[in-house]
């Protein structure tokens, strides 16, 4: 079967192509020609649900041994694309339809020479039915949720909420009501908090505002309802929201709504007509560097006070500080609300992942010393992951992740943002307390 393969591949190369179909890579095992038994049925599914018509990219990738020539690396990957045509036409698909190439030069095979005189990348494209149809995934959010705490209340009178991570919502009275207009005695009201970059990859979210990178001070999911119906916010007024700052703060937090589009890609938009409500601050009292009640302060403070004969020494340093605590701000929408602010950096710059697409996985860019977390938009032309206006010079990491037929799979790598840099991550399976475990190490 490889020999007849590769005589119609031979008569069927590409010199280019004027409006490239999605391109989807296909990663091989180092050294290997053979199908890993996931992508296999990757390419199966693809296949199966390719509308008739429509035309689809695999792209061959793999690794090599370092000592093979270019004549030796050209002929494994053949042996690769041969691998996919097979599987191809043993789910029935027409040979006709099926063309082997290089997706990076305009080289024909006329002579045995011309597969020794570059590398080769192939792509082996497969016409049957626009674009590529996903396979059944499911989410991070679902596969491992975050905690929904919820609460029954009473919007006809103030109302605080207050989550276990810190952050406290008041509500004043007749805010919230029905869709239909009235306020009922009692609402369910469902809290979701969202804190550190862990949290963020783990609710499959990330932190970029029309492609602009934000910086976030917090993130919660707050929604309504009145039986089966969701509840709103009553136009002309807004929920004020406490977030804790859970480290250093940072100045000019804004509030940004979050929405998904009609291909169900996620932005985040400042919400423009409500204010930033400002900040909280809170006292801390201390007695020799060591932290007091309020109570306790003023007590000794009041002894000593009395007893001035005592030297001063005797009683160490009495201080009082006071510490940015929370970020107040407000909004007029339930659903994502995030406390963030535009991060501004001196110079950016673009990076390109290839990683396995034909996975459908999410791929996120993952900062050591920001709290933010950037989204990959996938290119059909390259096949390939973008990463667009990253500050140059950060640490970070890429993180790629897929959950298929409720086996979870992931990659990482860190990196050093460099200008136009490439990585390649390669995901492999694991457990969902490994995936567990390598959301843990992402927290700053």
């Amino acid at each position: 079967m490889k020999a007849l393969i590769f005589l119609f591949m031979t008569a069927f190369i590409s010199f280019g192509f004027k409006n490239p179909s999605p391109l989807h890579n296909v990663f091989f095992p180092n050294e290997s020609s053979k199908l890993s038994e996931v992508n296999a049925q990757l390419v199966k599914d693809v296949y199966a649900k390719l509308p008739f018509g429509k035309t689809v990219r695999f792209g061959v990738m793999g690794g090599f041994a370092s000592n093979r020539s270019i004549a030796e690396r050209n002929q494994l990957s053949l042996n690769r694309a041969n691998s996919i045509v097979e599987l191809l036409i043993n789910q029935g698909a027409d040979v006709t339809q099926v063309i082997v190439s290089d997706r990076y030069e305009k080289y024909g095979w006329a002579s045995q020479d011309s597969m020794t005189s570059h590398e080769m990348a192939l792509q082996v494209e497969l016409t049957k039915g626009s674009g590529w149809i996903a396979p059944e995934v499911t989410s991070i959010s679902d596969y491992l949720p975050l905690p929904i705490q919820k609460f029954e209340i009473d919007p006809r009178k103030d109302q605080i909420i207050k989550g276990k991570q810190g952050t406290e919502i008041s509500i004043a009275a007749n805010t919230l009501r029905c869709m239909d207009g009235t306020i009922p005695a009692s609402m369910s009201m469902e809290l979701t908090e969202v804190y550190g970059q862990n949290q963020l990859v783990n609710a499959d979210l990330h932190t970029a505002s029309n492609g602009r990178m934000l910086e976030s001070g917090g993130t919660i999911l707050l929604e309504g309802s009145c039986g089966i119906k969701p509840a709103v916010i009553t136009k002309g007024k807004s929920i004020d929201i406490k977030f804790p700052t859970h480290g250093e703060a940072k100045d000019g937090m804004e509030t940004f709504i979050g929405s998904r589009d009609r291909n169900g890609n996620f932005n985040w938009n400042q919400e423009l007509r409500t204010v930033n409500g400002g900040t909280t601050y809170r006292e801390r009292y201390y007695i020799n560097d060591k932290q007091v009640t309020k109570e306790e302060y003023e007590t000794l403070k009041a002894q000593f006070e009395e007893r001035e004969q005592v030297e001063q020494n005797q009683i160490a340093a009495i201080k009082n500080d006071e510490v940015f605590d929370a970020y107040l701000l407000k909004s007029g929408s339930l659903g994502w609300i995030n406390c963030d602010k535009f991060y501004e950096a001196a110079a950016t710059t673009e990076i390109v992942v290839v990683v396995d697409t034909a996975m459908h996985p999410s791929v996120r860019l993952v900062f050591d010393n920001i709290n933010a977390v950037m989204n990959g938009s996938y290119d059909p032309r390259s096949g390939k992951v973008v990463f667009a206006g990253i500050p140059v010079g950060e640490k970070a990491r890429i993180v790629a992740y897929s959950i298929l037929n409720q086996v979870p799979y992931m990659a990482s790598q860190p990196i050093t943002v460099a200008t136009n840099g490439s990585e390649t991550l390669r995901l492999l399976p694991t457990t969902k307390e490994g995936m567990e475990q390598q959301l843990a190490s992402l927290n700053r």
